[in-house]
């Protein structure tokens, strides 16, 4: 069984612009493209896309093309890349919450700090520990997550734009919060194995 990184997401989010934020941390250039004969604008990210999944409360977020920021440590040989498919849930926890489910690894810890921090929800770096919830940030509003028009709309596409690649200091908080976590599971052991030793005495801790 592998052990996955879950990211909580609010269900005021688009699976659109969630994909287009995945393409700006994974180091996706964007545009600003016209919206129309409005005046408004749109932020564009290259070679991110979203498809159909087998599962009917699925889909696949794409990002194509794909050389990551040297901080993944993804080795692809030279002059070639790679595509990445992420599965997003629809119904992905209590409250509509999206969901999206990546091998756990310190990189993917840090993206989905990213993206919270940008939404809003909560992360789980590690499904199969003890810690149902590492990281959290409460839920944006509607008009920040998903505003229509409007001086909310052209904010939430300026923070699209805006949005960096993972640095290293994405890495070193997100390890930071594995380090505090892992040091509060053996504080949880260690009173266990106490708490089993008076119980063999017939006594209390």
């Amino acid at each position: 069984m592998s052990l996955d990184t879950n990211i909580f997401l609010p269900p005021n989010v688009r699976v659109g612009d969630v994909a287009s934020v995945l393409g700006r941390i994974y180091g996706k250039p964007a545009f600003m493209d016209p919206l129309g004969a409005s005046g408004g604008r749109f932020v564009r990210v290259k070679d991110v896309d979203v498809r159909e999944a087998p599962l009917p409360q699925c889909c696949k977020i794409c990002i194509l093309h794909l050389r990551p920021p040297a901080v993944f440590d993804v080795r692809i040989p030279m002059n070639q890349t790679i595509d990445r498919h992420i599965l997003y849930h629809f119904e992905g926890g209590a409250g509509g919450r999206r969901m999206i489910g990546i091998h756990s690894r310190p990189p993917h810890h840090a993206v989905g700090m990213r993206l919270v921090d940008f939404f809003g929800g909560e992360v789980d770096f590690n499904d199969c520990d003890l810690t149902p919830i590492d990281y959290a940030v409460p839920w944006k509003s509607d008009e920040e997550n998903m505003p229509d028009d409007g001086e909310p709309w052209d904010d939430l596409q300026c923070r699209i734009f805006s949005a960096a690649p993972l640095s290293e200091a994405d890495l070193k908080r997100a390890e930071a919060i594995t380090l505090r976590g892992l040091g509060r599971h053996h504080e949880a052991a260690v009173l266990e194995v106490e708490i089993l030793a008076s119980e063999e005495k017939g006594g209390c801790p």
